[in-house]
């Protein structure tokens, strides 16, 4: 069983490095709808669309990453101290995988408005 959950337990970490190390080296070309980081701020120019994708990248690429670790090291301590807890330890990990994507959202969309205006044109200094 330890097995079956490392593999589920590592799958969204090992997806989030995935995509970003796609998205920070070759974000999307063209402003779309089907595929990249959309939001309303991202989509606004092509220097908003390609900022937010090469950041959104990078830093779900590092949550990825932190998360792989954390997560083997969580259900390896797990799987020695509490067997019989595994499930409930590997529901707990994903949950905390899913809060640290969502908190990638407002992170980068903190950074589009440092570094863009409300049109999507670079401010100073930027």
């Amino acid at each position: 069983m330890l097995v079956y959950y490392m593999i589920t337990g590592l799958l969204l970490p090992t997806m989030l490095v995935g995509f970003g190390a796609i998205f920070r080296s070759h974000p999307p070309k063209n402003i779309n709808m089907a595929f990249g980081y959309r939001t309303s701020r991202s989509m606004k120019s092509r220097e908003s669309w390609d900022f937010a994708n090469r950041y959104w990248g990078a830093l779900v690429f590092r949550i990825g990453l932190a998360a792989e670790g954390v997560t083997l090291a969580v259900l390896a301590a797990g799987y020695l101290a509490a067997p019989g807890q595994m499930g409930n330890l590997s529901l707990v990990m994903s949950g905390l995988q899913i809060v640290l994507l969502f908190v990638s959202i407002p992170l980068t969309e903190r950074q589009l408005k440092k570094r863009f205006d409300d049109n999507g044109k670079p401010r100073e200094g930027f």
